[in-house]
């Protein structure tokens, strides 16, 4: 049934006291277990021996119907011997007599004064002269109390609907456990608005999930808390004028959840959910797993008669726009976060990318209801190797249109808040237009494969890449353009290193091709640029110009008359090759 304080076997904390001052008290309305020389003192640790199942602690019980009875008391984790003082609902053994002489059995915790901070052995719970009831932890550190001192408080009772009653000399209330409940509501009782019912459970991270249900101005809804919260069931009633000052509130009667909005006429509720006609004991509980559901006294055991918000359509289109009962994997732990529900409750973990990179791992091998953890966490300091897998045909328990636009668009959205942990794409038959949903924190993920819903979805998680490694959605550009600019570099060296190479065997073949001529026979004599200046004088006497160059007559250093071909070669630098011919 998820109840946190469930699996605790029989054990007595002692010496765990109650210190119950009834000097102030003409009566007790309920039956107490008290055995002290003072008789103004109820001493837990010294009260008869009582056959109590799971570990609990009576100090007040009163019967209820069918067998069964509420009881107040400690009831206390044998492991590590954490209490919460508490209502629950039990089994009352007849055969055992009268109930101090009584056994409990299959108690259901219905409300709790300090779940989230449980209390030690020789804890105590004091009623004072001045009119609080204060829970103590062992080291006198005080953890509860009614905040009810000078209030003119006179006595202590625990009615047979088990509502824990502080009342003054006129009966009248003065605090008690029906305006404050915690994950549960017993007939009779009611959630007004600014009060809540919260289950909670440990998250695969160690951190505390809260999943709550409460009352607005428009009707009744059920979320997990985050920023903003996630609503998984919503139920509106119609729009209406209010008729009264009252806050809005449901109410469990016997066969139905009533639903008073606008309306506080106790006759005429404004909506209401239906519930099997009460055989025995009834209460409801919302539980860590987000179900809200109604329990009876039967055959010997607690038995489950209605799951509420699976039966229950809520308000029809909310919000996947579709009618018809809500299934297992529409709610939003059913897997724990970024876990994916198939089917009959069937886990898993988002699939690798397009590259074969894995982003997710069960929090626990062979748990995968427990969910996925991200392999390398989201920083919003490293928000350059952020990246977004892509997950298709999967979708939400929850969808609020943050915005109309296309696919690219939401993508960038996300990327661009820190906040932002998931896109969700949600469209008809052109995925060009759609509706965007931002999700800050992300729980179980719906696959649609049976196309129980009447969109198309495009699911982008948001992932974090190692600096080590090109993000996934880069790889195939970054690749590309780094081999582009390797090969252009490769082949301009390959280029220029060939051209250098064909130059230098040129230039190399071109002197030895020079020498040979000049030990060829016959051959013109061949003077350097610098004798052919000379013999022409500086270039002064022009016959004319030919195909090989200007044409000069000049006289060599041995009195012949020479003509010089003036000829110009390019190579790394301009130089100039002459050639004389001696003239005859």
């Amino acid at each position: 049934m998820g109840n946190p304080w469930k699996e605790y076997y029989c054990c007595w904390v002692l010496p765990l006291l109650a210190l119950l001052l009834f000097s102030s008290f003409p009566s007790i309305h309920a039956q107490s277990f008290e055995n002290s020389e003072n008789s103004n003192t109820a001493n837990l640790s010294s009260s008869r021996s009582i056959s109590i199942g799971y570990g609990f602690q009576i100090i007040l019980v009163r019967e209820s119907k069918n067998g069964t009875a509420f009881c107040c008391g400690f009831y206390c984790q044998s492991e590590n011997n954490a209490c919460v003082f508490s209502v629950v609902v039990s089994e009352i053994e007849p055969y055992y007599g009268a109930y101090m002489n009584g056994a409990i059995e299959h108690p259901q915790v219905v409300w709790t004064a300090n779940g989230s901070n449980p209390v030690r052995s020789n804890a105590t719970l004091e009623l004072t002269e001045e009119g609080d009831l204060i829970l103590a932890d062992a080291d006198g550190t005080p953890v509860w109390s009614t905040n009810t001192s000078g209030k003119s408080v006179a006595g202590l009772n625990l009615t047979e609907t088990g509502n824990l009653v502080l009342f003054d000399t006129n009966k009248a209330p003065i605090w008690q456990s029906f305006d404050h409940p915690t994950d549960s509501l017993l007939p009779g009782q009611k959630l007004v608005s600014g009060k809540k019912l919260t289950a909670s459970r440990l998250a695969s991270n160690g951190e505390e999930e809260l999943i709550s249900l409460a009352v607005t101005d428009e009707g009744l809804v059920a979320y997990v808390e985050s920023r903003p919260p996630q609503i998984y069931y919503k139920k509106t009633v119609k729009k209406g004028l209010k008729s009264n000052p009252e806050p809005s509130y449901v109410q469990l009667r016997d066969g139905s959840l009533d639903l008073f909005i606008h309306n506080a006429d106790p006759d005429h509720p404004d909506s209401g959910i239906s519930i099997p006609a009460a055989l025995s004991t009834q209460f409801m509980k919302l539980e860590s797993d987000g179900h809200l559901r109604v329990y009876e006294w039967r055959e010997s055991q607690w038995n489950e008669v209605i799951d509420l918000l699976t039966e229950d359509q809520g308000d029809c289109g909310y919000p996947m726009m579709r009618c018809g009962s809500r299934s297992d994997c529409e709610y939003p732990t059913v897997c724990g976060k970024y876990g994916i529900c198939t089917g009959e409750k069937q886990c898993s973990c988002p699939a690798s990318s397009d590259d074969g990179t894995i982003y997710f791992r069960e929090v626990k091998e062979r748990q995968s209801n427990l969910g996925c953890r991200e392999i390398r966490p989201i920083s919003c300091n490293s928000s350059q190797y952020h990246s977004l897998l892509q997950l298709e045909n999967i979708y939400y328990f929850t969808f609020r249109l943050d915005m109309d636009t296309d696919t690219e668009n939401c993508k960038q959205a996300c990327m661009r808040n820190c906040s932002c942990k998931a896109a969700l794409f949600r469209y008809g038959s052109n995925s060009s237009s759609g509706g965007c949903f931002l999700i800050p924190e992300v729980f179980s993920l719906i696959s649609n494969s049976e196309q129980r819903v009447g969109f198309n979805f495009s699911m982008f998680l948001k992932v974090e890449n190692s600096p080590n490694e090109n993000k996934p959605n880069q790889t195939g550009k970054k690749a590309t353009r780094m081999g582009i600019i390797l090969g252009s570099s490769l082949g301009v060296s390959i280029l220029v290193g060939t051209c250098f190479l064909l130059f230098r065997v040129k230039k190399d073949s071109m002197g030895v091709e020079e020498v040979y001529l000049d030990l060829v026979p016959g051959m013109p004599t061949r003077f350097s640029h610098e004798d052919l200046r000379s013999a022409t004088k500086d270039f002064n006497q022009k016959l004319g110009e030919g195909g090989f160059g200007s044409v000069f007559e000049g006289v060599s250093s041995s009195g012949v008359k020479v003509v010089g071909y003036d000829s110009i070669y390019l190579d790394h630098h301009v130089r100039i090759q002459s050639i004389i011919m001696e003239k005859n």
